[in-house]
């Protein structure tokens, strides 16, 4: 998995979680959406990966993201993600699709 984030995307999940080196956690959030493929992507400010994560090839490399590799299947291969200031939203595309205007951001330490 390749995400390359705009300047901007960087900045503004350095900013969230306090840090110039934040490591960050690639969800695929079912919970409550009713089946498996049913779900959100989210971000989360992690302090480390557990065990069983992928680490995902990221530009620029002052971020660190790790995946579950069983939600690998809900993205695809390469991806970006860009933040726009007026909606003060992160969002979640690919060539192919766009999964998120509104990316969300959870700190779980």
């Amino acid at each position: 998995m390749n995400i390359h984030f705009s300047e901007r995307a960087a900045q503004r999940l350095q900013q969230l979680a306090q840090s110039e080196q934040p490591k960050l956690q690639l969800m695929y959030d079912n919970e409550g959406c009713g089946c498996a493929v049913n779900g959100v992507p989210l971000l989360a400010i992690v302090e480390k990966a557990a065990e069983q994560y992928a680490t995902a090839e990221v530009s620029p490399d002052c971020l660190s993201v790790y995946y579950f590799p069983q939600h690998a299947i809900y993205f695809e291969n390469e991806m970006r993600i860009d933040y726009n200031p007026d909606t003060n939203a992160l969002k979640l595309s690919s060539a192919q699709q766009i999964y998120t205007h509104d990316l969300r951001v959870k700190n779980i330490g």
